[in-house]
């Protein structure tokens, strides 16, 4: 039903169905506007997303309360989570792994069945987006903090922290950031229950701050190190080279 590309996200949330299979995450929350790989291995699982590639390719992920359990029962599972649309599914010898698009927050009303699959009542819930010079404000802090964690990683380009300026939602600003962030898995769901879009920089720009802390100690920390290990192999260099002129015993360099 919603298969094709040309299926606008508008077109597919006004014709949202109000019954759908819920497919518990294990550590991972899904967050809207962006794009997950998935692996599903568990049998009920994978029955649930061949019958949706043969429906509307539509699923609700919903993160579990702990990821050890295989088949979590209703109450096991969070009642706010993502609505996913099923981009592609491949096979492979553990089950198969699929691609997804978060296209909404989505809250779980009513439980109704747990066989083949789980199966509930949904409703849209986008979160409240404010317009208001404190909504800027914390755009342009959320903004600054996070060009300010990606400065400090050697690994990640530049260009990422400048990218977020062109991004002109609040909301994918700060789900966008999330979805990269070092965050536990309670901070995540968290994040995504809250409703505020105000309220969800706040939480964000409180994690990028301890982030900036950690990476810029430990930045600090390997420099030292670094240096410490230059000078110690400038003095056993040196020590050796005053042993071998002495007819002593000459030690190997590391």
């Amino acid at each position: 039903m919603f298969a094709s590309n040309e299926t606008s996200r508008e077109d597919i949330l006004e014709q949202l169905p109000s019954e759908l299979p819920v497919l518990p995450l294990r550590n991972m929350v899904a967050y809207p506007f962006t794009v997950l790989p998935v692996s599903v291995g568990i049998p009920r699982s994978v029955k649930l997303v061949n019958e949706a590639m043969h429906s509307n390719h539509l699923v609700v992920l919903a993160t579990s309360f702990d990821p050890e359990v295989d088949e979590p029962t209703p109450d096991q599972v969070h009642t706010t989570g993502g609505l996913a649309l099923i981009q592609r599914v491949a096979q492979n010898d553990k089950g198969l792994q699929m691609v997804v698009t978060i296209l909404e927050r989505v809250k779980i009303v009513e439980w109704l069945g747990e066989e083949p699959y789980l199966r509930a009542r949904i409703e849209v819930a986008p979160d409240a987006e404010e317009e208001d010079p404190e909504a800027e404000a914390l755009r342009r802090r959320l903004i600054e903090v996070a060009q300010a964690v990606v400065a400090l990683m050697p690994n990640v380009p530049s260009e990422v922290g400048q990218f977020l300026e062109q991004v002109e939602s609040n909301r994918a600003l700060v789900y966008m950031i999330a979805a990269n962030a070092n965050m536990e898995l309670a901070a995540r769901q968290e994040l995504l229950e809250t409703d505020s879009v105000n309220a969800k920089m706040r939480l964000m720009v409180a994690t990028l701050a301890r982030e900036r802390e950690v990476l810029a100690v430990h930045q600090k920390t390997s420099s030292s190190t670094s240096s410490l290990s230059r000078s110690t192999s400038v003095r056993l260099l040196a020590g050796n080279a005053v042993r071998a002129a002495r007819g002593g015993r000459q030690l190997e360099a590391a």
